[in-house]
């Protein structure tokens, strides 16, 4: 329940009509985008991976919502690794690293 109160779901769960037992998806209630993101995170914390892979995280999430997500990455994967791709500088702030692909080449990115 704390994931889904820090994710900002908890208001959405407590009006699903079996809870956490709901059925999603074509033959249950439908997700919005947002949603899905953080649905996903919260499952990929729960998992408790060594490496997670995220492809734009918070493209569908409002500023407030991406703050969110960002506090939650860097609260429950710090001693993981993750890469990210992303356009979004609030995210990039997370990595130790950057790349970017030029000429069909990924290169690091010294000066961020």
């Amino acid at each position: 329940m704390q994931l889904l109160d820090e994710a900002g779901l908890m208001g959405w769960y407590k009006e699903l009509p079996n809870g956490l037992e709901t059925l999603v998806g074509e033959k249950g209630i439908k997700l919005s985008a947002g949603q899905k993101q953080r649905l996903n995170l919260i499952r990929g914390i729960l998992i408790d991976k060594e490496l997670y892979f995220f492809d734009e995280p918070t493209s569908n999430l409002d500023a407030l919502s991406e703050e969110k997500i960002t506090n939650m990455i860097e609260k429950y994967l710090k001693d993981k690794t993750y890469v990210i791709v992303t356009h979004r500088p609030r995210i990039k702030a997370l990595c130790n690293k950057h790349y970017k692909f030029e000429q069909h080449m990924m290169k690091e990115i010294i000066d961020v």
